[in-house]
């Protein structure tokens, strides 16, 4: 038989080493260095991944559709908060988050019941008030979920910005941190106060804690308004934990 010649052979790598490295320098960049610049190549980075997401990481709601927000009932009141009390804080009040800075209220939304309580992270016993929100008109968003409305483009030269997204961006917007750290939101704040500037009215994001629904952060409060209250008992909890010796 005659000897058969080597095929070639092409592999495609989509794993972005070097998007990997400026995202960390954009990170530590805004956490440990200056909080409110970029460097050259960490500022060139994120301004192709938003373009990017402008073309192909977008949704819109219409006008009327309904969310929620759950706010943990006073330890010595447990009456359920008004409807006036359950959209987003005071200036003057408001803490920083995820996406919002100190100073600086966005209005946090989920997409089902159960998310919007899973997000206060209740315990056993705990009362809730849960507001059903509607939103005042129709809404523009970037979407960082990679479960809910998920579209992405073709084109091959967008693998390595894709896999970015999913794979650095997302995690970061829905990834459990410490609360006891001031710095951990500093990137995602950034990050939203860009997609704010771009003209969108809020970020849709994966649950950290409830796996099958959806958070929405509206940059203007006003943006939804409650509609009506329910009242919710927290009957149970289940935890997953991962153990390894030490």
């Amino acid at each position: 038989m005659p000897e058969e010649k080597p095929k070639n052979t092409v592999l495609e790598v989509t794993f972005p080493v070097d998007d990997m490295r400026v995202w960390q320098k954009f990170m530590v960049g805004l956490r440990q260095e200056n909080r409110f610049s970029l460097e050259e190549e960490p500022a060139k980075f994120i301004d192709n991944l938003l373009n990017y997401a402008n073309k192909y990481k977008t949704k819109k709601f219409n006008k009327g559709k309904r969310f929620f927000r759950a706010r943990i009932n006073r330890l010595n009141d447990r009456k359920p908060f008004e409807l006036s009390d359950l959209g987003a804080p005071p200036k003057e009040f408001a803490r920083h988050g995820r996406l919002n800075p100190i100073g600086i209220p966005y209005l946090y939304l989920s997409s089902n019941q159960l998310t919007a309580v899973s997000e206060v992270r209740p315990w056993v016993g705990g009362k809730i008030t849960v507001g059903e929100f509607v939103l005042t008109k129709d809404t523009n968003l970037i979407n960082f979920s990679t479960k809910f409305f998920h579209r992405e483009s073709t084109r091959k030269e967008h693998r390595g910005a894709e896999f970015t997204w999913k794979n650095l961006i997302s995690w970061m917007f829905s990834a459990p941190f410490d609360p006891r750290d001031d710095t951990a939101y500093v990137p995602t704040q950034y990050l939203s106060e860009r997609i704010k500037g771009m003209g969108f009215d809020g970020i849709l994001y994966d649950s950290s804690l409830n796996t099958k629904g959806y958070n929405v952060t509206l940059f203007n409060s006003k943006s939804a308004v409650a509609k009506r209250r329910l009242r919710a008992s927290v009957n149970s909890i289940n935890l997953r934990v991962n153990y390894e010796k030490i």
